[in-house]
């Protein structure tokens, strides 16, 4: 890692297209890291399909220690099908067994994504049995929004353009003493039957360890706020904790 701020750009160009599975930035057993300064993610997905702005994988991290903050920001694919998130963080290293992750020693973790597509499945931020992470009093802020561009066609009517979607056992969104603020907004037609603000799956968690605040807002869709399954939650030790929903006409 270095001392100075981190930044790391791909595809900021305007959408045109490109291969299949043309991921703006990906953090594939890898990591990106700063010891200190700040680190900035900026990604935007270009291809046909399946077209991810910052996919994070298979034990891929993104760290800052210290004082540095961590802002991440992703677009998926807007001229593409399906499964453009704009932020994906999943997997595990295999040969580890260490999980993807986003933290921070103690700053703010600031996750921004922006589902591109025109059919389902087009999430603006997607956690699966991985972990988004801040220290000390750092503050979580994650914001999404599922495909606006998403509407009826010869496939059908699309459904899944979550705003923010955390899943599995080990999917989490927490910060040790600071706040949590997770916002979520739908995409799809109001015809669609599944897409949510926030979705909390089976054995995922947002929350604050300690003493902050935890508050999660949906908007838009069928459901703005759905916390499904055995052992979801949204939580925190002593802080106050806030549900939000607003849901469309879908």
């Amino acid at each position: 890692g270095a001392m100075g701020n981190v930044m790391v750009i791909g595809n900021d160009e305007p959408v045109t297209g490109g291969g299949i599975e043309c991921h703006g930035i990906e953090v594939n057993r890898g990591k990106i890291a700063s010891n200190g300064g700040n680190v900035h993610i900026h990604g935007t997905g270009i291809g046909n399909n399946q077209s991810i702005g910052v996919q994070i994988a298979d034990g891929g991290r993104i760290t800052s220690e210290n004082t540095g903050k961590i802002e991440v920001t992703g677009t998926g694919s807007a001229v593409a099908d399906s499964k453009n998130y704009g932020v994906f963080i999943y997997g595990e290293n295999r040969g580890t067994g260490v999980g993807s992750t986003i933290s921070s020693g103690g700053n703010d973790v600031i996750i921004t994504g922006y589902g591109g597509g025109t059919n389902s499945d087009n999430i603006g931020v997607y956690v699966n049995s991985c972990e988004i992470k801040a220290g000390g009093n750092g503050t979580i802020t994650v914001k999404g929004t599922g495909s606006t561009t998403a509407v009826e066609n010869e496939k059908g009517i699309p459904n899944r353009n979550h705003g923010v979607l955390v899943t599995g056992k080990n999917g989490m969104i927490c910060a040790l003493r600071g706040n949590v603020i997770v916002d979520g907004m739908a995409g799809g037609p109001a015809e669609s039957s599944q897409n949510y603000g926030v979705r909390v799956g089976t054995g995922a968690k947002i929350s604050s360890a300690e003493t902050g605040e935890v508050m999660v807002t949906g908007k838009d869709g069928n459901v703005a706020v759905f916390v499904e399954g055995i052992g979801s939650q949204i939580t925190s030790n002593t802080g106050k904790i806030t549900v939000i929903g607003n849901a469309g006409s879908g």
